[in-house]
C-alpha cells in the first residue's frame, strides 16, 4: 500500500531529522513556491501524476532541521516544450510540532509583508 510505505519513509526522516546535530543540517536546493498551512505549490522537473505521494523536507528557517512531511499530488500542469510540471500538493502527514514551526513561520511572512506594503505606501 502505498500511503503505508509512505508514512513508513516518513517515520524514518522524522527520526533522522530528530538526531541530526544542528551543524549537520542538511543545505537543501532553493525554490519558488506557493505555501499554505495546507499545502504546497511547486514546480518539478519531470512529470508527476494526480494522486501521487511525495516525501518533501521544507527548510523554511536557516539552521533548522528540515520540516518533513508527506504531501498528495491533487493537480498538475505539464509545460509542453519538456518534461516539467508545476503541481499542487496536499500534505497528508506532518508532526505536530512541524505543524506549528509552518503556521508561525506562515503568520511571520504574511506580517512582515504587510508591513513592508504598508512601509512602502507610507512612503
Amino acid at each position: 500500500d502505498d500511503i503505508t510505505l509512505a508514512h513508513q519513509q516518513w517515520r524514518q526522516h522524522i527520526h533522522k531529522l530528530a538526531h541530526i546535530p544542528p551543524d549537520a543540517i542538511p543545505q537543501l536546493p532553493c525554490g519558488i513556491v506557493n505555501l499554505s498551512n495546507g499545502g504546497i505549490r511547486l514546480g518539478f522537473r519531470n512529470h508527476i501524476e494526480k494522486s501521487q505521494l511525495c516525501l518533501l523536507l521544507l527548510q523554511v528557517e536557516p539552521e533548522t532541521p528540515p520540516i518533513c512531511t508527506i504531501g498528495e499530488v491533487v493537480w498538475t500542469h505539464t509545460k509542453q516544450k519538456n518534461a516539467s510540471c508545476t503541481a499542487g500538493l496536499q500534505f497528508i502527514a506532518m508532526m505536530a510540532e512541524d505543524r506549528e514551526r509552518l503556521d508561525h513561520f506562515i503568520r511571520t511572512t504574511r506580517m512582515n509583508l504587510k508591513k513592508q506594503k504598508a512601509d512602502t505606501t507610507q512612503r
